[in-house]
């Protein structure tokens, strides 16, 4: 049944226009199920009327066409589906290898200072590849995996024509800030998160290994900013911060913590420039986005960070978040490993880049709670603590957060 649906949710996204005959052929379903399937979606379709009386015996086939506002829950339906194509499908070379040669072509011309020339190829090579990217985006909406590969050709042609530019001297949040608005218009023309996510990655990757490293970690850090009121100006929706993770798409566990060690690196802070709110953010996103489904590997980096140079108290409250709950992880000996560190934060305040948001509160409520659980003094620390406790009860409405039992 969800293969079904599947095939006929593609069949719609490709052809926008079709008669129930043609719904059945192309998805090979029967026409009873084509026809259970029309009714159960027909506020996403719409008949479309002929504009004139056809000549001929008989009346025309009927014609569904999707609708404009259709599109997104078409597209939801197919990814809550989740039944996709799982080998790798590649774009046809017609529509790379114009790109690759006009692309070329416009090197050429460039070196030999002809700009009318020039001009030209680049009209023709810009059009090109939007075709060639809307031939991914529908191949994406149908459910196939799109190779890397012919995609990077596209994105390595938008760097050197000088399209479709990244970011330039910003600050990690402004960062955040631009993906989550690139992030919205591909939402609008279509273009699903998962695979705006990708194109964005690759677009960075191309330019600048640099910038794809702080990709990287604004778009973990987006997970805590969401809610901490970024500067005004910015006026950038809490969902579209929270969909900065996109751009993590197809980036491997294990390069993501690559990343972030470069990242928190003191020694590259001229290059990354990252100050303690930041690398407390971007952790606390890595800890949250895998804190439902447990990382061995994560936990481990995070447990690893305080014997490393990059290591700071304020660390503390992220490496706490991801890892109590990891099923390998034993909480007496972490707390053994941290209750310095664990003393140290509790007494500071609670940081954030606007007003502290849900995220930091929490992890300041699990380090409260973790500390009061383990610590073998706690009536001598818990008066230095006050202030610490204060804030954490005033944000759940001065009632104590209900919170993972550590001693199981």
């Amino acid at each position: 049944m969800a293969a079904e649906d599947a095939r006929m949710l593609r069949t719609a996204l490709l052809l926008h226009r079709f008669t129930l005959q043609e719904l059945c052929s192309r998805a090979d379903v029967n026409r009873n199920t084509a026809s259970s399937w029309l009714k159960r979606n027909v506020s996403a379709l719409e008949v479309v009327r002929p504009s004139r009386t056809l000549a001929g015996r008989g009346r025309p086939a009927k014609t569904w066409r999707l609708r404009v506002a259709g599109i997104a829950a078409v597209q939801q339906q197919l990814a809550q589906l989740d039944v996709r194509d799982d080998s790798l499908v590649r774009i046809p070379e017609s529509y790379i290898t114009p790109v690759a040669k006009l692309t070329e072509r416009y090197r050429c011309a460039q070196a030999a200072d002809d700009t009318v020339e020039a001009a030209q190829l680049r009209r023709a090579a810009q059009l090109r590849i939007r075709l060639a990217w809307e031939t991914c985006v529908r191949m994406d909406a149908l459910g196939y995996e799109i190779a890397d590969e012919p995609m990077r050709v596209l994105a390595e042609s938008e760097r050197d024509l000088g399209i479709a530019t990244i970011w330039g001297e910003s600050t990690l949040p402004e960062v955040a800030v631009w993906v989550a608005e690139k992030l919205h218009d591909l939402a609008r023309q279509g273009v699903s998160r998962r695979f705006a996510g990708r194109i964005l990655r690759l677009r960075t990757e191309v330019r600048d290994p640099v910038q794809s490293i702080r990709l990287t970690a604004a778009s973990f850090a987006a997970q805590v900013w969401a809610d901490e009121e970024l500067d005004p100006r910015f006026g950038i929706p809490t969902d579209s911060l929270r969909a900065c993770s996109a751009a993590l798409t197809n980036v491997p566990m294990r390069q993501r913590i690559e990343e972030l060690s470069v990242v928190l690196n003191p020694t590259h802070n001229m290059t990354y420039r990252t100050d303690s709110e930041q690398r407390e953010a971007i952790l606390l996103g890595l800890a949250t986005m895998h804190r439902n489904r447990p990382s061995e590997a994560v936990a481990d980096w995070l447990l690893a960070l305080q014997n490393k140079v990059v290591w700071s108290d304020e660390l503390v409250s992220a490496v706490v978040l991801g890892t109590i709950e990891a099923p390998h992880v034993n909480a007496r000996e972490m707390f053994a490993l941290i209750k310095t560190s664990l003393a140290g934060a509790l007494k500071t305040p609670i940081l954030g880049v606007g007003t502290p948001g849900t995220i930091r509160h929490q992890a300041r409520a699990y380090c409260l709670n973790f500390f009061q659980q383990y610590s073998s003094s706690v009536q001598d620390t818990l008066p230095t603590l006050g202030d610490a406790a204060l804030s954490v009860a005033q944000f759940y409405g001065r009632q104590r957060p209900t919170i993972y039992d550590y001693t199981r």
